[in-house]
């Protein structure tokens, strides 16, 4: 349990998601197909209440309640999951199995959507059962386009972003690759959907390659090919204990020789957000939750010396007496931790995003105020006190 914990943490802290794979074969199915048509129903009902307990379920460890308490309840505690994947293979192609699928589909992402977490549902599927039973095309658009039945396919076509949308297609591309990524694009294309239905479908479909680490000019043909035709790329499984990805990296991938590398320079955009991690950047973004922290705290002590300095004379003199050390200790950190969350918090960058110069404009025009005010306010000249008249014992007329 501490392990799974701390795994998710992880996971959370360099901004992945948690995905379970609920995985059946065709033994269990053809048992659940002689059952009776309730049994059935009982068992996905079932199944869905447990994947919906299972990722709205939160973290208990000490770790988790001590990042809690520590923060009064301001940061939640992780949940155990960010979706599902679901790998039934071999599932009965009868129409009433589709049916029953269908429909537990549909409630399961409906209770998710309630949490209010952007949870997803996934589905994995062998490219050679595509196109029939629940892995039809016009299913799966329908699995995809949750849009659909309220505004119609126009606006789910025209979302710019794929990450708007909660549920992808799987699919495991069978070897050699080099004839089955174009053997599956050609089925889309001859399949019953047109035009936006169809270009949605393929944004929403992640092929899944198994790479033994070997042909690194055949893995850059189907990045970019998978790049330029669908919606991502997966691998089942994914290399792991590679080189770290370093800032001056080849541009091909035989020369990179690393999964993570490939990826990198093939699917990131190629600016601040998409090269490899400077040192100033990982330290921020892997500990993003202690710089919301502090930086809440910072605005705090803000506020409430903001709040003293117009309350009270007495504070007010005092503030004004160690001017310079309220800037040196509290507005200046909190200028800079403001800066660096909108730099590179995974969370705020939408905010930050184009918006970078502006923002720090604002920022050097308020350090600016303040400087410019200080010396005026030491060139200012003090009134002095007048001299007093003295008269002497004689007066006169």
């Amino acid at each position: 349990q501490n392990l799974q914990a701390a795994f998710i943490r992880t996971a959370r802290k360099h901004n992945s998601k948690v995905d379970w794979v609920v995985h059946n074969d065709k033994p269990y199915w053809d048992r659940w197909k002689a059952m009776t048509v309730a049994a059935r129903v009982m068992v996905l009902e079932t199944l869905a209440d447990s994947i919906v307990n299972l990722l709205t379920a939160q973290l208990t460890d000490s770790a988790s309640k001590f990042s809690q308490n520590l923060t009064l309840g301001a940061i939640k505690p992780a949940t155990r999951g960010d979706g599902v994947t679901l790998y039934f293979n071999d599932f009965p192609d009868d129409y009433e199995s589709v049916g029953l699928f269908n429909r537990f589909f549909s409630d399961l992402q409906k209770r998710l959507q309630v949490e209010g977490n952007d949870y997803f549902v996934n589905i994995l599927v062998s490219q050679s059962r595509l196109g029939s039973g629940i892995y039809r095309y016009s299913n799966l658009l329908a699995w995809i386009d949750q849009t659909k039945p309220a505004t119609g396919i126009a606006s789910a076509a025209n979302i710019s972003s794929q990450e708007t949308l909660n549920t992808k297609i799987l699919v495991f591309i069978e070897e050699p690759t080099t004839d089955s990524k174009k053997k599956l694009r050609m089925e889309i294309e001859n399949s019953e959907l047109h035009g936006m239905e169809r270009g949605l479908l393929l944004r929403n479909i992640i092929p899944v390659i198994e790479f033994d680490g070997k042909n690194w000019k055949q893995l850059e043909d189907d990045v970019v090919y998978f790049k330029d035709n669908f919606g991502g790329i997966g691998f089942w499984p994914f290399l792991t204990n590679e080189a770290e990805v370093t800032a001056e990296m080849p541009f091909r991938c035989d020369e990179i020789q690393s999964v993570s590398g490939c990826l990198t320079r093939f699917f990131q955009a190629t600016t601040w957000h998409g090269e490899p991690e400077s040192m100033l950047e990982k330290v921020v973004c892997d500990n993003r939750y202690l710089f919301r922290i502090a930086f809440g705290l910072l605005v705090s002590i803000c506020l409430i010396y903001t709040g003293l300095y117009f309350y009270s004379c007495r504070v007010r003199s005092k503030i004004r007496n160690w001017y310079v050390f309220y800037l040196i200790l509290i507005v200046v950190p909190t200028l800079i931790v403001a800066i660096l969350l909108l730099t590179y918090d995974p969370m705020l960058e939408p905010v930050s995003e184009g918006n970078l110069p502006l923002i720090m404009l604002l920022f050097g025009g308020v350090i600016a105020s303040i400087v410019v005010y200080q010396r005026r306010k030491k060139q200012m000249r003090k009134p002095t006190r007048p001299r007093g008249l003295a008269y002497g014992n004689q007066t006169e007329i």
